[in-house]
C-alpha cells in the first residue's frame, strides 16, 4: 500500500513534505513547485532511488541513515548568483553540524562540508523557472542537501573520503533534529545574502575554508588539468595554481582525491623524470571517483 507524504507545517506558513521513498528530492521539489505549490518549502526523503550529485553522479545513502532534503529558494535570494547560493548552503550546513556536534567542521569549494578531513555532506543547486498563474516567470533553485548522519559503512571507493556524524561522534543522531538545525541555519543566511551581499558570506566561509592545498581538476585548452587550490575569490570562484606556476580563476572544477605530493616531480618507469602535471593526471584518472552529493 502506498502512503502519501507527511506534511510538516512551518512557522512561516510554508510546509515540508516528507516521503519514505522518492526517485529524487530535487526532481520532486521542482515538479511540485512548477505545478503550483507556492507554499512548499522543501521535500525530504528517507531514501532516494536515483539520488544525484554534481555533474549527474550517483549519490550513496542507505535508507533512513542520511538527511536527504531539497529546499526551494526563490529568485530574490539569488541576486548574488548561484555560486554564492551554493557557498551559503555550505556555510549553513557546516555551522549547523558544528553546533550539534561541538566539533570543528570545514567547507571545501564549491560546497562540500568536512569533518575530520572527510566529506560528511554535499550540496547540489539546480535552477529552474516557475510560471505561477497571472505572474511573470520567476527563477527558483532547488538546494539539495545530503548529510551522512548515521551511516557506518561506505562503499570501498568512498571509505577514505567520506564520513558521517555517527562515525565522528560515536553516537546516533535524529535525522529530524539535523534537518531542523540545517534549516534554522540556512534561511537566515539566505536573508543575509540577499540584504547584506556577498561579503558576510565570504567572511564566514573563510573562517572554515579547507580549499587551500586541495587538488582540483578543471578543463583548459581541450584537456583536463590538475592544480592546487589557493582560495575562493570575491566572486565565489576557485583560484588554483597549476604545476607550472600559473594561477587560474575557475568556476568549473571538481575535487580530486589525490595527495598533494603528486604535484611534485616523479619518475617514469624508464627512469626519465615526469612533470608534476603528468603524475597528477595519471593518479587522478586512476583514483578519482565521480563526485556526489553527501558521501
Amino acid at each position: 500500500m502506498t502512503h502519501g507524504p507527511r506534511v510538516r507545517e512551518l512557522e512561516d506558513g510554508r510546509y515540508l513534505l516528507e516521503f519514505e521513498i522518492l526517485d529524487s528530492t530535487q526532481s520532486e521539489a521542482r515538479r511540485r513547485r512548477q505545478a503550483g505549490e507556492e507554499r512548499l518549502a522543501g521535500v525530504i526523503a528517507a531514501y532516494q532511488r536515483h539520488g544525484r550529485g554534481r555533474r549527474g553522479s550517483v549519490w550513496y545513502a542507505p535508507p533512513k541513515q542520511a538527511l536527504l532534503v531539497s529546499y526551494l529558494v526563490p529568485d530574490d535570494d539569488m541576486v548574488n548568483g548561484a555560486a554564492f547560493l551554493s557557498l551559503t548552503a555550505g556555510v549553513a550546513v557546516a555551522r549547523a553540524l558544528e553546533r550539534l556536534t561541538r566539533l570543528p567542521t570545514k567547507v571545501r569549494w564549491p560546497n562540500d562540508v568536512l569533518m575530520n578531513g572527510r566529506k560528511v555532506c554535499g550540496i547540489l543547486v539546480e535552477r529552474f523557472l516557475v510560471r505561477d498563474w497571472g505572474s511573470l516567470p520567476r527563477s527558483f533553485a532547488a538546494v539539495g542537501i545530503g548529510v551522512n548522519v548515521n551511516i557506518v559503512q561506505f562503499p570501498e571507493r568512498l571509505t577514505d573520503q567520506a564520513t558521517s556524524m555517527k562515525l565522528v561522534t560515536s553516537r546516533d543522531w535524529s535525522i529530524e533534529h539535523v534537518e531542523l538545525a540545517v534549516r534554522t541555519a540556512l534561511f537566515p543566511l539566505l536573508t543575509h545574502l540577499r540584504k547584506a551581499g556577498r561579503d558576510y558570506i565570504l567572511r564566514l566561509w573563510r573562517t572554515m575554508d579547507a580549499t587551500p592545498n586541495t587538488l582540483y581538476q578543471t578543463p583548459l585548452d581541450r584537456e583536463v588539468v590538475t592544480g592546487r587550490g589557493l582560495a575562493v575569490t570575491d566572486k565565489g570562484a576557485l583560484l588554483i595554481r597549476l604545476p607550472d606556476g600559473r594561477e587560474l580563476e575557475v568556476t568549473n572544477a571538481r575535487h580530486c582525491p589525490v595527495s598533494p605530493k603528486v604535484l611534485q616531480q616523479g619518475t617514469k618507469a624508464t627512469g626519465e623524470p615526469t612533470t608534476g602535471s603528468e603524475t597528477v593526471a595519471r593518479e587522478a584518472s586512476e583514483r578519482m571517483p565521480k563526485p556526489g552529493r553527501g558521501g
